[in-house]
């Protein structure tokens, strides 16, 4: 649990005509993490040759599933088998279809749109009575048409321009809809007047080329109009149809080619010979003896398994195995980065830890009653993030209990006359609060040491790790007791300033050997680290006064009658919703903050790459 499973490599090498059972049974097994083969001595493989038939008809199946918008949903069962030919010849002529019916509903939506332009237009027009191929036609004349807030402002303005004018109106909610018929010789005026009054031209490019009065376009205008919403919903009907049709069974035919596709691409990752081939990977060590008995079985002897010579600097990559509460937390090593095979995997103790920051820093019964309830049902409306609301969920679990700590219930001390038990009242007792929170930091950040001397030893020698992480051990117990007075009466420490001093002088002549200039110069960021776990405290007490504030607010409404006890309603819950909001921001960040800076500093390398075993997606 706390170190990545142990893996093994292997090497694989048998004739080609076994490729294809090989592949099969490597599929299957879904234990060998590939080393993608380079060009040297050895060529590299290709493809299978029904790859090239199973690719292409993947490539209509998925441009069929989008182009119908089919919701992707993973297969309950899988087909064993899949003719490739006739199911090509069906997906093809599928997708010649949905894709002739898409581009007929593109260009009877686009007709649609535009009839829906020239009846908007034309029913704004209905009341003029001439007909539309005089409008602009007349030289002499100018036109202006569309709408304008006030048509009495406009008539008499234009009147102090010319009285040789002619204007028709149209008025309703709020606004007038104009025709303006104006000399041409003022044709400047009336467009600097109309901008003043805050004239709207109307588009008229969609109804340019119709004659004869408005009422009598839309009289013919209507029928077509409504015959092309009959062919979209027809289209939509016919599309609907092969959507339904298709939506079962096209997702079981992706799934078998996608496998088929991986299958017949191996080799592509394979070295080959003329006659053999042979394939290096990765697996865990305790599947080892049964995949190569099952090679063997399958291939009735006739493959060669051994294991593969491993570089001290090679990557191995990396599978987690952690119980199944614990994986959730495995979530922010993929936020930072996987572990390397050989250190220590720090997910348990993020699992640990996060929680009792986010449920500290937080801390109140009710919002963790809420938190609860609210990840509960995120994880059921939106299963693909339920590793995430599960850490949440715990942590929201911890907020409950650290209400109980505190005593605190929405930011309420008491409820219905009675104080709730608590152990300290963190907004009462600050500076216990600051020194319990940097004790904690102490004991996180020197369980990051341990676990980092456990690494260098195991990797440096004993030496290395002794002066590289127990040294700032050293240097920390030597300031804390140059710095604790109380600490040394308590304890009876006969010069504890001298003590502290030589420890701190040790601590650094040890740091310069294990880690050179580098750890002189990181010598005040261990007590920044520390100092940082005061935001344990800060948050906390931070959240638990605004919610003392808005209780405060509220709690005067409810005596000032029914709208004083709306008011006050309103105040509490949106202000509780506000806190509440910033009570799981804040704490998720801190909480994060201290696992990745504060604590993998002290003994994490990352860089990890991801164990994906052949056959898993």
């Amino acid at each position: 649990m706390l170190k990545p499973e142990k893996m093994a490599k292997i090497l694989v090498a048998g004739h080609k005509k076994d490729l294809s059972k090989a592949i099969e049974v490597l599929h299957q097994k879904k234990v060998l993490h590939i080393i993608e083969h380079k060009r040297g001595q050895l060529d590299i493989g290709a493809p299978l040759k029904e790859g090239e038939d199973a690719s292409l008809l993947l490539i209509q199946i998925r441009g069929l599933i989008s182009m119908l918008g089919i919701k992707r949903k993973q297969p309950r069962k899988e087909l064993k088998f899949l003719n490739i030919r006739d199911s090509k010849k069906d997906i093809s002529r599928f997708y010649a279809i949905v894709q002739k019916r898409l581009e007929e509903l593109a260009k009877a939506n686009a007709a649609i749109e535009q009839k829906k332009k020239q009846l908007e237009t034309l029913e704004k027009l209905s009341f003029f009575k001439g007909e539309l191929e005089i409008i602009g036609r007349i030289k002499s004349l100018s036109f202006f048409i569309g709408e304008i807030k006030n048509a009495e402002e406009l008539a008499n303005a234009v009147k102090k321009i010319t009285s040789s004018f002619d204007l028709q109106t149209s008025t309703g909610k709020g606004k007038s809809f104009v025709i303006l018929a104006i000399e041409k010789s003022v044709e400047q005026k009336t467009t600097a007047e109309l901008q003043n009054l805050g004239f709207k031209p109307e588009q008229l490019e969609h109804i340019k080329d119709f004659k004869g009065t408005p009422k009598d376009n839309l009289l013919r205008i209507y029928p077509e109009y409504h015959k092309l919403i009959k062919k979209r919903e027809g289209i939509d009907a016919s599309l609907n149809t092969f959507r339904s049709r298709l939506s079962s069974s096209i997702m079981l035919q992706e799934s078998y080619l996608e496998k088929l596709t991986e299958k017949t691409e191996a080799p592509l990752k394979m070295a080959m010979t003329q006659n053999t081939f042979m394939v290096t990977g990765w697996l865990p060590e305790k599947s080892k003896d049964e995949t190569i008995k099952t090679l063997q079985a399958a291939l009735k002897g006739k493959v060669a398994v051994e294991d593969a010579p491993i570089d001290e600097l090679e990557r191995v990559p990396v599978k987690l195995k952690n119980p199944a509460l614990v994986q959730p937390f495995e979530f922010f090593l993929d936020l930072y980065s996987l572990p390397n095979h050989h250190e220590i995997d720090p997910t348990l103790f993020i699992f640990i830890g996060f929680p009792i920051f986010f449920g500290m820093m937080l801390g109140d019964i009710g919002y963790g009653i809420v938190s609860v309830i609210l990840f509960l049902t995120l994880m059921k409306l939106m299963p693909q993030m339920k590793g995430l609301f599960k850490v949440m969920l715990l942590s929201g679990i911890s907020t409950i209990i650290f209400g109980f700590v505190f005593g605190e219930f929405f930011g309420l001390e008491e409820l219905f006359g009675h104080e709730i038990p608590f152990l300290i009242h963190r907004t009462h007792a600050i500076q216990e609060m600051l020194m319990i929170s940097v004790a904690i930091g102490v004991c996180h950040v020197v369980l990051g040491l341990l676990i980092g001397f456990y690494n260098e030893l195991h990797h440096h020698g004993l030496i290395k790790a002794v002066n590289a992480k127990l040294g700032w051990i050293v240097l920390l117990a030597g300031a804390g007791i140059l710095l604790n007075d109380i600490a040394i009466k308590a304890f009876a420490i006969p010069n504890g300033s001298l003590i502290g001093g030589a420890l701190v002088a040790i601590s650094i002549v040890m740091l310069f050997l294990g880690e050179g200039v580098r750890g002189l110069v990181e010598l005040p960021g261990i007590f920044g680290n520390i100092l940082s776990y005061a935001r344990l405290m800060a948050l906390g007490v931070a959240s638990a006064g605004l919610a003392v504030v808005i209780n405060d607010l509220a709690a005067p409404m409810f005596n000032a009658g029914v709208f004083g006890i709306i008011a006050g309603i309103i105040i509490l819950f949106v202000g509780h919703l506000i806190n509440f909001m910033l009570g799981l921001i804040g704490p998720f960040l801190h909480s994060l903050r201290l696992q990745y800076v504060e604590f993998f500093t002290k003994f994490y390398a990352g860089g990890g790459t991801r164990y994906i075993p052949f056959g898993t997606k």
